[in-house]
């Protein structure tokens, strides 16, 4: 009963905020999702717990909701990566002379509803990238890598990177496509040989 209450009050509350600004619209979206309704569950089993005085069921559960909350905070998430990318050295890619290649590592693009397009995804700004470095002359090769795990996805990436390219304008032959390496790692092993074998610098 304690449960059902606190799913009902805190739904109540995001829905009255729902109709007041685009904020509180974007809260009651969250908590309709399933791990909205983890989130709430656990909020409210722990608050049950507590005034039942179980004080081990109580510490447990809450323990598990603070964890889920920060698990799953986009801020937190947002700050850790952000913190990571601090520790790289900047690079002003308008100084210097031109790159021999620009490797795009995959997973910038997704397969559309329509089977003939191509659509950027969220790490879809190394796509773009790309091609700035192409026609601003800072990159006279392009490689583009990547495809599908079996099993998870079977998307070429490579393909899809393609086709984007192509509509911005970016001739195929300026363009090498890695198709083997299913992750960074891979890529990065596959890239060194083509460095070799092309003998950039």
């Amino acid at each position: 009963r304690g449960v059902l209450g606190a799913y009902a009050a805190l739904l109540g509350a995001a829905a009255a905020a729902s109709a007041l600004d685009p904020v509180g619209q974007k809260v009651l979206g969250n908590l309709l999702m399933p791990t909205g309704w983890v989130w709430l569950g656990l909020l409210g089993w722990g608050a049950d717990a507590v005034f039942r005085r179980a004080r081990g069921q109580a510490a447990g559960l809450l323990t598990l909701f603070v964890l889920h909350t920060l698990a799953g905070n986009v801020l937190l998430g947002t700050l850790g990566v952000i913190w990571l990318q601090d520790q790289l050295p900047r690079v002003d890619w308008r100084q210097g002379p031109p790159f021999d290649a620009v490797l795009v590592l995959g997973g910038g693009t997704k397969e559309a509803p329509d089977p003939n397009r191509f659509e950027l995804s969220a790490g879809g700004d190394r796509v773009l990238l790309g091609a700035r470095l192409y026609r601003a002359g800072r990159a006279k090769v392009l490689v583009t890598s990547g495809r599908g795990v079996p099993g998870i996805s079977q998307d070429d990436l490579t393909e899809a990177t393609l086709h984007i390219w192509r509509e911005l304008g970016i001739p195929e032959a300026d363009v090498v496509r890695l198709r083997e390496p299913y992750n960074t790692k891979q890529e990065l092993i596959a890239f060194k040989a083509l460095v070799a074998e092309r003998g950039w610098r």
